[in-house]
C-alpha cells in the first residue's frame, strides 16, 4: 500500500509554522492563544503521520468528539485535585467568557495529544518487541491496587480536613491526626494524585478485560507501558515548551528541587507525566474502550 500524508497533515504543520512566526514577531493572538493552537497543530500533524502508516484518522474518527468531551471533563477533575496541591497556577487571564472558550479548548487537546503520540510510538517501533518474563496478576495484587489508589486520591484532602477539625462530632476523634493540619502539606502530595486513578482503574479495566497494563504486562508485553511512558513524556516536554513563550501561561509550586528546572517545569514534575500518561489510557479505557482500541490497533 502506498503511504502518503493526508491534507490536514500540511494543515497543521501551517498551524504550528504560523505559531512559530507569531511568537517570533511578538503577535498578541498567538502569544495569548499558544496552548491550544500549537496542540491543535500537533493532533493534525501526528494524526496525519500515523494515517499514513494505518489508513485510519483518529481525529476524523466517529468517536472523537466523545474522546475530546472526556478530555475536558477528566482535566476539570484534575483542576479540582489542584485545589489540595496548589502546584500550578494561571496567569495573565482574560476576562471570564474569553477564559472559558480557552479552557474549553486547551482541555479538550489533552487526551488526543496523549492517545496520538502514543499511537505515533507505536508505529515508529512497529516491528519491535519489548518481552519479559510474564507478571502473574493475582486478585491480592488488584485488591491492593484499588484500595492504594483510594487512599491516594483521599490523601491531598486530609491536611484540609484537619484545618477544619473543630466542625466534628468530637474535635478529639482525630486527634492523633491533628499534626496534619497545616495545607502546605498537600503540596508535597502531588505524586498519590498522579498515581490514585491509574492504581484504581487498570485493575477494575482488566477485571472487566478491557485494555489495561496490568493485561498486558501479564502476557510478558511491556511495550504499551513504555510507549506511554514515552508519549507522557513527549506531550510533557512540548506543553512546558510552547507555556514558557506564552503569556497567558501556567507557573508550578512545587516543593521538592523546585530550582531545578526545564522550562518552567521542576524536573521532578516529568515523572508525573509518565503517570498522567498511564491514567488517561485506563480513564479512556474504562469509558470508551473502542477508542484505546482504534488508537493501538495493529501494533500492540
Amino acid at each position: 500500500m502506498k503511504m502518503y500524508l493526508p491534507i490536514w497533515f500540511y494543515i497543521g504543520v501551517l498551524i504550528i509554522i504560523s505559531l512559530v512566526i507569531g511568537i517570533v514577531f511578538r503577535v498578541d493572538f498567538f502569544l495569548n492563544w499558544a496552548t491550544p493552537v500549537f496542540w491543535t497543530g500537533y493532533i493534525l500533524v501526528v494524526d496525519g503521520v500515523v494515517y499514513s502508516f494505518k489508513g485510519k484518522s483518529f481525529v476524523f474518527y466517529i468517536g472523537f468528539p466523545i474522546v475530546f468531551l472526556l478530555s475536558i471533563f477528566v482535566w476539570w477533575f484534575f483542576e479540582w485535585t489542584n485545589i489540595f496541591l496548589s502546584n500550578w497556577h494561571y496567569h495573565n487571564l482574560p476576562d471570564l467568557l474569553t477564559r472559558y472558550i480557552g479552557y474549553l479548548w486547551a482541555f479538550g487537546t489533552i487526551i488526543p495529544a496523549i492517545l496520538l503520540t502514543y499511537s505515533l510510538v507505536l508505529v515508529i517501533t512497529r516491528d519491535v518487541k519489548i518481552e519479559f518474563h510474564r507478571f502473574q496478576v493475582t486478585n491480592l495484587l488488584l485488591g491492593a491496587m484499588i484500595l492504594l489508589g483510594l487512599f491516594f486520591l483521599l490523601l491531598p484532602i486530609v491536611p484540609f480536613s484537619m484545618k477544619y477539625l473543630d466542625r466534628s462530632a468530637d474535635p478529639e476523634l482525630f486527634f492523633w491526626l491533628k499534626w496534619l493540619g497545616d495545607v502546605k502539606y498537600s503540596e508535597y502530595m502531588a505524586f498519590a494524585v498522579w498515581l490514585s486513578v491509574f492504581l484504581i482503574l487498570d485493575p477494575i479495566n482488566y477485571l472487566m478485560k478491557k485494555p489495561s497494563i496490568l493485561g498486558s504486562i501479564e502476557k510478558g508485553n511491556y511495550k504499551v507501558i513504555l510507549a506511554l511512558s514515552v508519549a507522557g513524556i513527549v506531550c510533557g516536554v512540548f506543553w512546558e515548551l510552547v507555556n514558557w513563550f506564552a503569556v497567558i501561561r501556567w507557573t508550578y509550586n512545587v516543593p521538592i528541587l523546585p530550582q531545578v528546572k526545564i522550562f518552567e517545569m521542576p524536573i521532578l514534575g516529568y515523572l508525573g507525566f509518565i503517570a498522567f500518561a498511564w491514567e488517561i489510557y485506563d480513564i479512556v479505557s474504562f469509558v470508551f474502550r473502542s477508542a484505546i482500541v482504534r488508537v493501538q490497533e495493529w501494533f500492540v
